[in-house]
């Protein structure tokens, strides 16, 4: 009987339920190969965001960090409070933020075939895909009018693709100018209101698909003594105010 039960092998309800198992097993095997997958291609999403995110702050930083400015009163030594050329008031500084956007005089960072003072403005311009993070620039010349030049024929770099948003704030503790107190804020503000001194610092605010970058903040502080001849003088660095 033993011998007779050994040779039957095994049923069709054994052998189904072997089956079963084992595609069970197969399919949590694919499961989990599956989340492991999906797993690490966020991992390496993030990962590449992260990069991302370091290296425009670093370069924001850079070109924001060491900026320059000139009263429109130095040009062609125009006396301070009489018009500059252009209808540009004597003491205007060329330096502008609004809530979307900052022109300034700064420098460029060292790469071939280019240095120096140049003037740039970021802000977020349109694309055919929605809106673009965009840093125009121009070389930096003193005969210059206006304040700026005109940025449709600037050169431009960009600096995120597809963003959802960009806003610009500044804050200041105290005016430098008397004449400045009447604007003066304390407290974050979109834009920049006074045009005859500079914020202390800048804060930048953007959002993309991903969600919301860290908040850069750029310190604004006098890195070099001003020349009264020409009233230009560099911001950013390591300087004392």
């Amino acid at each position: 009987m033993n011998r007779v039960a050994r040779a039957r092998g095994f049923t069709l309800i054994e052998v189904l339920v072997v089956i079963t198992l084992l595609s069970l097993v197969m399919l949590g095997m694919a499961t989990a190969m599956r989340t492991m997958g999906d797993t690490e291609t966020r991992v390496d999403t993030r990962l590449a965001r992260i990069d991302k995110l370091r290296t425009i702050e670093h370069f924001l930083r850079q070109v924001l960090g060491r900026v320059s400015y000139q009263r429109a009163s130095s040009l062609n030594n125009t006396a301070p409070g009489a018009a500059a050329p252009g209808g540009v008031s004597g003491d205007a500084l060329r330096f502008e933020a609004s809530a979307d956007s900052i022109a300034w005089i700064g420098i460029m960072p060292a790469r071939p075939g280019m240095g120096g003072r140049y003037f740039f403005r970021l802000a977020a311009e349109p694309s055919g895909q929605g809106q673009d993070l965009v840093l125009r620039h121009a070389p930096w010349s003193p005969e210059q009018a206006a304040l700026f030049p005109d940025w449709a024929s600037a050169e431009s770099e960009v600096i995120a693709r597809d963003i959802a948003s960009f806003s610009v704030e500044a804050q200041a503790e105290r005016a430098g100018d008397a004449a400045a107190q009447a604007t003066w804020l304390s407290d974050w503000q979109p834009g920049w209101p006074v045009s005859i001194a500079l914020p202390d610092r800048l804060r930048l605010r953007i959002t993309d698909a991903g969600g919301d970058w860290p908040q850069l903040i750029v310190p604004v502080r006098v890195t070099a003594i001003t020349d009264r001849a020409n009233s230009a003088f560099v911001i950013g660095g390591g300087g004392a105010r």
